[in-house]
């Protein structure tokens, strides 16, 4: 789950005493996307080496092939949107 809908999730639940994640979590599908940016730091780059490894072989995900980007209040640009490829459930990641 998006970092954003997890810290909505615990607000929500925080002020209201119950719980909406699991009805959030089911709405969304996992996806990826590729996109332009001057961003990069090492564990991106380590992100995208594990994750094309393991794809690349045909072994399940694990949660090393998988980053959060910040662009610390920026908009990504649609322009800078190449792909986005969703996910089927079975494919998600997975703990080591």
């Amino acid at each position: 789950m998006p970092e954003i809908f997890d810290d909505i999730c615990k607000e929500y639940q925080s002020e209201y005493g119950s719980s909406i994640r699991e009805g959030v979590s089911a709405a969304l599908r996992p996806c990826i996307i590729k996109f332009e940016t001057d961003y990069f730091d090492k564990d991106v780059a380590k992100a995208t080496i594990v994750y094309s490894y393991l794809r690349g072989n045909g072994k399940k995900l694990v949660m090393d092939a998988n980053t959060c980007f910040n662009a610390k209040g920026k908009i990504v640009p649609r322009k800078n949107i190449l792909k986005v490829d969703y996910l089927d459930k079975d494919v998600l990641f997975c703990r080591k």
